[in-house]
């Protein structure tokens, strides 16, 4: 999948990070920094997450993630529509079909929010049981 624009991560990671960003096909600088510490903050390490660029990565659907990748987590940044039928609930953990899912911001509002992080925390935390 390192292949496809838009995608950065490994083909066994369980945790997609989905985002838009017009900037860059791959998160780069502060952004970046940001997503990577809410990454350590889970425990998780950088190479168990999978970072989906909505803005390059086309097509990008629920059952296209779960195709590609092992997924178990699915957080996903800001308004976009990857299941006909789903409509997610900012701040809220789902859990569908095996799949935990978690909407929060996106990543420019989000970052600017103190309010917003807290929220997408105190959910991350239940998700990831950290």
């Amino acid at each position: 999948n390192s292949k496809t624009v838009g995608i950065e991560g490994k083909d066994a990671a369980e945790t997609v990070l989905l985002f838009t960003s017009e900037a860059s096909e791959l998160l780069k600088g502060e952004e970046r920094n940001q997503l990577l510490k809410i990454v350590n903050a889970c425990k998780l390490k950088e190479e168990d997450v999978v970072l989906v660029n909505a803005s390059f990565a086309k097509n990008v659907s629920l059952a296209w993630l779960r195709k590609s990748f092992p997924v178990k987590t699915l957080i996903v940044f800001g308004e976009m529509e990857i299941s006909k039928n789903l409509k997610l609930r900012k701040h809220y953990a789902y859990n569908i079909d095996g799949v935990q899912m978690l909407k929060s911001e996106p990543l420019t509002k989000l970052f600017k929010s103190d309010a917003d992080k807290k929220a997408l925390w105190m959910e991350l935390k239940k998700v990831f049981g950290v």
